[in-house]
């Protein structure tokens, strides 16, 4: 009974999921495509009903407890890929669209196919590797200078890595009139830095506060158990006098 409902806990987690990316989606191309509007206006559409069908089972989502905190602690796959899509799927909107702003002969679509195919998988990387193999092996167990110095060195190889992206691929396909004009290792390290690992700290701060919560339940859990446990000792002590 607990796992059934649990599976359907998770079911419309990933419903209202679903429905907020789509409508997420639909936004930016409604807004910058002018040949791509009937196409935003399908997705809002879609994302709607999708929303709408999961709130008219709001009897069922509020017997089933569904809180925030039951969606950044899931342990089901489906929700925490979910999560995990929908967390770089903002980040990418946003990214587009501050660069739009920056770049407004350019188009909202063009800039987001560029991000995503030459930068957003060096972005990954990083991330990953700072939230599954740096902060486990180094900030979790207190070792906080290591960490520091792993995290300092750690960027440089993905640093270059863009930079190589940029020089060698980016420029010349884009913008032939600027390959190689300047030396491989002249460009804005703290740009490069910003660009790549304001996304890194701001996972990381998500996965802190995620631990945080996970930590503050299992505390709240044991003090539970403990509190059964001497009650449990306390009715062994009475009971024989009652008796």
């Amino acid at each position: 009974m607990e796992k059934s409902k649990k599976q359907n806990i998770n079911m419309y987690l990933t419903l209202l999921i679903l429905s907020i990316s789509i409508i997420a989606a639909s936004i930016p191309i409604i807004n910058y495509s002018v040949n791509l509007k009937f196409l935003g206006y399908i997705f809002l559409v879609l994302g709607g009903v999708v929303l709408v069908m999961t709130i008219r089972n709001k009897s069922k989502l509020r017997n089933l407890n569904l809180e925030l905190n039951n969606i950044i602690n899931s342990n089901h796959q489906s929700v925490r890929i979910a999560l995990h899509i929908l967390f770089w799927f903002t980040y990418l909107m946003i990214h587009s669209t501050l660069m739009t702003l920056n770049f407004p002969d350019k188009s909202f679509l063009n800039l987001t196919f560029k991000t995503t195919v030459f930068y957003l998988p060096i972005d990954i990387i990083a991330t990953y590797f700072t939230l599954y193999v740096l902060m486990p092996k180094f900030l979790y167990t207190r070792k906080l200078f290591l960490f520091i110095i792993t995290f300092t060195l750690s960027a440089i190889p993905f640093i270059i890595l863009t930079q190589t992206v940029t020089y060698f691929v980016y420029i010349p396909i884009f913008h032939p009139e600027y390959a190689y004009k300047k030396e491989f290792l002249e460009f804005s390290y703290f740009y490069y830095i910003v660009a790549t690992y304001s996304i890194v700290i701001l996972a990381g701060g998500i996965k802190l506060t995620k631990r945080w919560y996970e930590t503050k339940d299992k505390q709240a859990e044991l003090e539970n158990q403990n509190l059964k446990s001497e009650l449990a000792m306390l009715k062994l002590q009475i009971s024989p006098h009652f008796l």
